[in-house]
């Protein structure tokens, strides 16, 4: 076998080395590169649930609102039911004859 000078080996040693360097730093970035898009989805998911969160807050303060007008009116509604009864209760009490309909009348 011919004698391989050093200048030969020195330069497939180069091309091999570099050759190689460049795989590995392939597979370090191709990682690296998985690792950034997971973190962007994970900040992109982040955002939504923030946002969410801040709907969902809106959401509650509107059904609070919404809850208070109600018992509001339910309390009016008793209060108004509690003085019919009341206004009734007089009208039987005093004997007074009911106001009849006017087809009643006319018959």
């Amino acid at each position: 076998m011919p004698e391989i000078n050093s200048a030969w080996l020195a330069l497939i040693g180069a091309l091999l080395g570099g050759s190689g360097l460049k795989v590995v730093e392939y597979w370090l970035t191709r990682s690296r590169a998985k690792e950034d898009s997971a973190t962007a989805m994970r900040n992109e998911l982040r955002e939504e649930v923030r946002g969410l969160r801040e709907e969902l807050r809106l959401a509650e303060d509107e059904l609070d609102k919404w809850r208070g007008k109600y018992y509001e009116l339910m309390e009016q509604l008793m209060k108004v039911k509690g003085d019919l009864a009341e206004a009734l209760r007089r009208v039987q009490s005093l004997n007074l004859p009911m106001v009849e309909d006017d087809d009643e009348e006319q018959s």
